[in-house]
């Protein structure tokens, strides 16, 4: 019986410093029925150039260029649409995949929507700075709740099939800033997404793709993007009257004190998450 065929999309944008490894090892996967559809986003640096010379010899490529820079989350939407695989794997421009990642992601994905992985911390010069990039940046979230609050998905590392994107509509929500964190909400819903222990490939930190810095202004960032795609999914008929959504937005405009705390959000906090979260909830809004 013939493997599903799996698609792996990879969004490009001026990526020619890393492009080269990354394709390289895309061709090593011990997975057979891949295809690889390749979205360039309007590139300047000569990256688009690299991958049209690229893909001649590869007939299970394909490659396509945006007119104009569109971002990332268009970018992977148009892929994703593209793409004719049963499963889908995201794939950056920057990183490099294990010869067995799709192979291992396959094999323990079962009735699951989405399946992510560990992954090494590399630097630019492909060094490895830490072993578990999961363990070292990421929390262990089990609940749909905690999907709303936190995002420890990283798409790179995740697969996932293709009736969850067929659930929206084929389209990422109006308003999405980071498209792993809506699919995972998605599959969390449903309680359908699961983490493979298991580091699966490379993730690159670099200058432009800084990993794990800490900063006031990059937490208040991130906190104001996460509330953008939470009001991003209330536009999809899938989250209508979903309490656990919009207490998750409240959390976030309470954060970015747009509204004041209230007592039915800290029974919500402490119902789902316990009494430390919402003592540490607390104790964050006052010393910020």
């Amino acid at each position: 019986m013939r493997e599903p065929l799996v698609s792996i999309v990879v969004a490009c944008y001026n990526g020619q410093q890393f492009i080269e490894s990354q394709m390289l090892s895309l061709a090593s996967q011990t997975y057979s029925n891949l295809e690889v559809i390749i979205v360039d986003d309007a590139s300047s640096d000569g990256s688009y150039e690299y991958l049209e010379k690229y893909v001649k010899s590869y007939p299970n490529y394909s490659l396509v260029r945006n007119s104009v820079n569109l971002g990332l989350v268009a970018t992977f939407e148009i892929a994703i649409n593209i793409a004719r695989g049963e499963y889908i794997a995201l794939c950056d421009q920057d990183d490099i995949w294990f010869p067995n990642k799709i192979e291992q992601l396959m094999a323990n994905i079962g009735n699951n929507w989405l399946i992510h992985s560990d992954a090494n911390l590399i630097d630019e010069t492909g060094q490895i700075i830490k072993s578990s990039y999961f363990n070292s940046c990421k929390h262990h979230i089990n609940s749909y709740a905690q999907y709303l609050i936190e995002n420890n998905v990283t798409g790179c590392t995740a697969l996932f099939k293709r009736e969850l994107f067929n659930l929206i509509g084929n389209k990422f929500p109006l308003g999405t800033t980071v498209h792993d964190r809506v699919l995972a909400i998605l599959a969390s819903k449903q309680d359908k997404l699961i983490y493979l222990n298991l580091p699966l490939m490379s993730y690159r930190q670099h200058a432009n793709n800084q990993v794990g810095a800490i900063s006031q202004t990059s937490i208040t960032v991130s906190a104001q993007r996460h509330l953008l795609d939470l009001d991003a999914l209330t536009n999809l008929d899938y989250f209508n009257n979903d309490v656990d959504l919009y207490f998750a937005q409240q959390y976030y405009n309470v954060i970015l004190k747009r509204k004041p705390i209230n007592y039915k959000l800290m029974v919500w906090i402490q119902q789902k998450f316990g009494w430390i979260w919402l003592l540490k909830y607390l104790v964050k809004l006052i010393i910020k």
